[in-house]
């Protein structure tokens, strides 16, 4: 019984999270798009900081 209830668990809970995902995965590539841009020009004028900032904005990003 235990091992049914795991089984059909999943399929039913899987479906809206997943959706969920994808939508707000969409979403993060347009904003990571918008902001990769206002961060190529930062980059053009803040050059000193570029070497520590430019790794940890590409981590939040992925």
């Amino acid at each position: 019984l235990l091992r049914r209830e795991l089984k059909e668990t999943p399929s039913s809970n899987w479906k809206i999270p997943c959706q969920a995902f994808i939508f707000a995965d969409h979403r993060a590539i347009e904003n990571s798009v918008s902001t990769n841009h206002i961060w190529r020009e930062r980059k053009e004028t803040t050059r000193a900081n570029v070497g520590r900032n430019a790794k940890r904005h590409t981590a939040t990003l992925i």
